[in-house]
């Protein structure tokens, strides 16, 4: 059949060029070719199922099939599936596919074009000598070649998806479930944490059955020998690893992984990628025998453990508000609006933050437990201001950037039982103000950028809080890393 495929192949003009040329040049242009195969194959697909079809309704429904309709689609068939066979057996060519799949793909897919031409052949019999046995032959190639073509079908998703794409969800397939992880430091670098980002976005083309460039990427000891390129893993040198270097490439780089079309690396991942190849890239060792920075253990915490979705805010329960007095507070300078057309939580900001004082604050006492949301930004209150909204119980967002608040009110941010998201940009608010938020355990979310906190504060609050995310603004070094790293490539 080879023979054959090789004699086709030999009749297609640019192959014949490339022959000519350097072997690199042939084997460029065949796999060239050979990539339209998941294009091409769907023809044999949509036309063989058809005929089965067609077959069906001829000899259960006595449905009447003009003879020509079905020659013209007999010989589409067949001339679909050669194509087929022969962009598929220069796509083999590439390498990437496991050789025991590949061959059950391949000698799968001849039977099959071979079963259509005997339908051909059977039916052409039939129509000139009219004999039962021939009509019956027809109908049983007809039904054999759908059945392969599901077998075939079956071995071409293997290729492409892996082994067990078809099956994976089967209900008799339970697959037995990962350990969740409860503990972040106990948890196994790569089986726990490497490996579960892998699957999601390399795995697909790197797996036993799919080796792109020769790598495989399911188990640790093959990611780690490499593939084509033996540093895809360079232990204690990220910059100098293919998996990530080629990851934070621009798509528009013919190297950048993963190819364009598919979804790469998040920021998350990257840093937790280039995190574990510093460390040494470890096996089977606990995240704490690698001794994360508390900067890495927040990384980690948030990417493998998020915080519940459910966010305080459904629980809150409050009064109803009139629209009288959202009204009355308007004309005091105070804009307060529902969260939604029936909610009665409120979204609170004043109309002239600049002249704002502790004093309006006292207009909110009568709405107290309906703001969830409360913008002080930029307005003149004081650390008395702060001991006054302490009343809001159901206090779910505050801002209070770019204000005179000092640590005076520090006393009063533990008390909170709602708070997720709290912002001190441009404050003079130092540690002694962090120490006092360690108690509030639904913090989600705190800006600390221009304040006059410390790093040893803010890595002490990371550790008393270990979902909360600080943002300090840009992190330069990061930014300098990577276009360093660009720069290697």
């Amino acid at each position: 059949m080879k023979r054959i495929i090789l004699t086709i192949v030999s009749l297609f003009p640019m192959l014949s060029w490339a022959a000519s040329e350097t072997p690199e040049a042939t084997a460029s242009i065949a796999i060239f070719i050979g990539r339209f195969h998941p294009l091409i194959v769907h023809l044999p697909i949509g036309l063989v199922s058809l005929l089965f079809l067609l077959e069906l309704l001829s000899r259960f429904q006595k449905l009447a099939i003009a003879p020509n309709l079905l020659q013209i689609l007999l010989w589409l068939s067949f001339g679909s599936s050669i194509a087929s066979v022969v962009v598929g057996y220069l796509l083999s060519t590439s390498g990437d596919y496991d050789v025991e799949l590949l061959s059950l793909h391949m000698y799968n897919a001849y039977v099959m074009s071979a079963l259509i031409l005997a339908a051909l052949i059977s039916f052409k019999i039939y129509l000139n000598k009219e004999k039962k046995i021939w009509q019956n032959s027809y109908s049983l190639f007809i039904y054999s070649s759908f059945v392969l073509l599901m077998v075939v079908g079956h071995y071409g998703g293997s290729l492409t998806h892996g082994a067990t794409y078809l099956t994976e969800y089967a209900p008799w397939n339970k697959k037995a479930e990962r350990k969740k992880i409860t503990n972040i430091n106990e948890a196994l670098v790569f089986p726990d944490l490497i490996l579960p980002i892998l699957e999601k976005k390399c795995i697909s083309c790197h797996n036993a059955s799919k080796i792109k460039g020769g790598l495989r990427m399911d188990e640790y000891e093959k990611l780690i020998a490499g593939g084509e390129h033996k540093d895809v893993i360079v232990a204690g040198k990220p910059e100098d690893s293919d998996l990530y270097k080629l990851a934070i490439l621009p798509k528009t780089e013919k190297r950048a992984m993963p190819p364009d079309g598919k979804v790469g690396l998040s920021n998350q991942e990257l840093e937790i990628i280039y995190w574990w190849i510093e460390a040494g890239a470890a096996n089977t060792q606990t995240v704490a025998s690698l001794k994360p920075s508390p900067k890495t253990l927040q990384l980690l915490q948030q990417y493998f453990l998020p915080a519940e979705n459910t966010s305080a805010l459904e629980k809150i329960k409050v009064d109803a508000v009139t629209n009288e007095q959202l009204t009355d507070l308007r004309k005091k300078g105070v804009q307060a609006i529902r969260l939604g057309k029936d909610d009665q939580k409120l979204q609170v900001q004043f109309l002239e933050p600049s002249q704002t004082t502790n004093a309006e604050l006292k207009n909110l006492s009568s709405i107290k437990n309906n703001v969830v949301y409360l913008d002080l930004a930029r307005t003149a209150i004081t650390n008395d201001g702060i001991k006054e909204i302490g009343a809001m119980k159901n206090l779910n967002k505050l801002y209070l950037q770019e204000t005179k608040i000092t640590d005076g009110a520090s006393n009063v941010y533990g008390t909170f039982k709602q708070l997720e998201i709290l912002n001190f940009y441009n404050t003079a608010i130092t540690d002694k103000t962090l120490e006092a938020l360690s108690a509030c355990s639904t913090l989600k979310k705190i800006f600390l950028w221009k304040t006059a906190t410390t790093k040893v504060g803010q890595d002490k609050l990371r550790k008393a809080l270990p979902n909360l995310t600080i943002d300090i603004g840009l992190d330069s070094t990061k930014i300098i890393m990577q276009t360093d790293t660009l720069k290697k490539i």
